[in-house]
């Protein structure tokens, strides 16, 4: 897809495209629609009853600096978002293979505090989740095991698709179930 001289990009052609291109077309959707952010200081603190995954910081996980590679912070919550989905009893490797639908990012963000160094025990807890018609935003802290200290704000919008045009869908029953009964939900 070409952009006209306004930078704007046909929805039907970039349709088109990403069947044939991938996630490159794909990414260009995501600039023609709004995307729904938290304020980052509503990532800051966990509700005793949302969803967190311990994890240690593993030697491959940082750059020549020391820290942890940025990167990796959205390893982290993508890693939480299955676990997430397996603890509901929804198992993400069994709706792919069953092509039931997709949910490609959208928009991923993250806010750095804290480096964070290999050796490291953290926990990344699922503290917010924003519903809409055919996505979900999901905010995540990352923060120190031992102290509790935040050293990441990660928000990631998820776009639920079909799997075969990859066109927009509603978010998926199960999907919408879950989020609505697990976490805490934002207005819309």
């Amino acid at each position: 897809p070409v952009p006209d001289r306004r930078g704007r990009i046909s929805l039907r052609e970039v349709t088109v495209s990403s069947v044939r291109l991938g996630w490159a077309a794909t990414r260009l959707v995501c600039y023609s629609r709004h995307v729904f952010r938290f304020d980052p200081k509503s990532l800051d603190e966990r509700p005793a009853d949302s969803f967190a995954l311990e994890r240690d910081v593993r030697f491959h996980d940082i750059d020549a600096a020391g820290i942890v590679f940025f990167a990796r912070a959205f390893e982290y919550v993508n890693d939480t978002f299955v676990a997430f989905c397996a603890a509901s009893g929804l198992r993400v490797d069994e709706v792919l293979r069953e092509r039931r639908w997709g949910a490609p990012l959208r928009h991923v963000e993250a806010d750095y505090v804290r480096p964070l160094f290999f050796g490291d025990r953290i926990e990344v807890a699922l503290v917010a989740a924003h519903l809409e018609e055919t996505s979900v935003t999901l905010g995540y802290r990352v923060a120190n095991c031992v102290d509790s200290v935040v050293h990441a704000k990660v928000q990631a919008t998820h776009v639920f698709v079909d799997v075969d045009t990859f066109a927009r869908r509603p978010v998926p029953g199960e999907m919408r179930s879950i989020i609505e009964t697990r976490c805490r939900l934002w207005p819309t």
